[in-house]
């Protein structure tokens, strides 16, 4: 099977189990604010639904799907530029995918502590590029920024590992939204979190 075959694939399964996960959390997100009352009255019982619905549904898929993204991660990090963005043509078109794949950063990003590689920090790099900064560049520039300083404190060359990825990165195409290419976007994190 060719690279950008797999990667499909792999996105296609990942996306059915994402998206499951998500159902499940709506229902019962709708299912707790209907026992606490009608039209807006449920907002002051936030904290208690959003605990509710974690305790209801506490799936956390990303042990599982890990292993999955980290090969993503290496495909599009060695393919040549039209399968790259293929790659991406194929993680957008899921939208359970167009946000979901920061969670995989921000799984990777806790792991780095313990784990101290930096592949891992360059595999959550690539998926975020894949990702082209999700549906709002500014969810997607948060998780950087947490996983710069998850790789700093791991002693890791954050710096190094993003400007690596950021060649790869398309440096035509649009950002989450922003007027960023994701090249530029890349190479602007680390220099945004000193």
């Amino acid at each position: 099977m060719d690279l950008v075959a797999d990667v499909k694939s792999r996105l296609a399964a990942a996306a059915a189990r994402l998206g499951a996960i998500a159902a499940r959390r709506e229902a019962e997100f709708e299912r707790q604010k209907a026992k606490h009352g009608g039209p807006m009255q449920w907002v002051g019982h936030m904290d208690e639904i959003l605990r509710a619905v974690t305790a209801a549904v506490p799936d956390d898929p990303w042990p599982d799907l890990a292993p999955d993204f980290d090969a993503i991660a290496d495909a599009w990090l060695a393919a040549a530029p039209a399968a790259r963005e293929a790659m991406s043509d194929a993680l957008s078109a899921h939208p359970s995918l167009q946000d979901g794949h920061l969670g995989y950063v921000h799984h990777a990003g806790k792991s780095l502590a313990a784990i101290s590689d930096p592949r891992a920090l360059r595999r959550a790099v690539a998926i975020a590029a894949m990702g082209r900064g999700g549906r709002d560049s500014r969810d997607t520039s948060v998780t950087l920024s947490d996983l710069v300083r998850a790789a700093r404190s791991a002693g890791l060359d954050a710096d190094g590992e993003f400007a690596r990825v950021a060649k790869c990165a398309d440096a035509h195409g649009n950002w989450g939204g922003s007027s960023a290419s994701p090249r530029e976007a890349l190479r602007a994190v680390c220099v945004s979190v000193r």
